[in-house]
């Protein structure tokens, strides 16, 4: 295939016909280091000469500033995280009772933090510990008598799936098991299901359990 016939004559004396390409220099060889002297890499294979960088594990680290304070300590660090916080996904009631008259979620069954990820009323828990309904419920939204089984909830919110005829349960997730429940698939041998090891965690779902 010629490409002369559509390029303008000033740039005719340029191009080339595609069987004519070569591959030469696509692939780059890497470098073959310390074969001697006469290679041009040998002796010192490229890294200079003494020093820290020239050593078999000489890496530097990448906050090191020479020795100088580096970055990290020159500032106060400010704020506070808790590490023992959950973070949950919140789904709001009207949203859900949305879901629900679109039939995206069947509401004749449980409906469990699988349907709701599933159907993309939220969009993955990688980074989550859970899924929380919340209560914002509009007066145009119906409920319809739902069973929901989700981490946690508030108390507004349970009272109004009560009020409509439904239930909600707690359920105590860890990552393992939370993943587990997505994903059953991708668990050939189940894991058992997880029980709450802080204290405040037992207290809280053995009291929700008796109700």
């Amino acid at each position: 295939m010629n490409l002369n016939l559509k390029l303008p004559q000033q740039l005719r004396q340029y191009s080339t016909s595609i069987d004519k390409l070569s591959s030469f220099g696509v692939i780059h060889k890497s470098k073959r280091l310390g074969r001697g002297r006469s290679s041009n890499q040998g002796k010192t294979s490229g890294r200079g000469q003494n020093g820290q960088k020239s050593r078999g594990d000489g890496k530097v680290a990448p906050w090191f500033e020479g020795g100088q304070t580096p970055l990290t300590k020159r500032f106060p660090k400010t704020g506070f995280y808790n590490y023992n916080q959950t973070n949950y996904a919140t789904v709001p009631l009207s949203r859900l009772a949305q879901w629900i008259q679109q039939r995206r979620i069947n509401a004749n069954t449980t409906i469990t933090i699988r349907d709701i990820v599933h159907s993309n009323l939220v969009h993955g828990l990688s980074k989550k510990d859970g899924v929380k309904i919340l209560s914002d419920l509009k007066p145009t939204a119906q409920l319809p008598p739902v069973h929901i089984e989700a981490s946690s909830a508030s108390k507004p919110a349970i009272e109004a799936i009560e009020a409509a005829g439904g239930s909600f349960t707690h359920k105590y997730f860890n990552k393992l098991s939370l993943r587990q429940h997505l994903n059953p698939h991708k668990f050939p041998i189940p894991v058992h299901e997880a029980a709450p090891t802080k204290k405040a965690d037992i207290l809280f779902y053995d009291r929700v359990s008796k109700r």
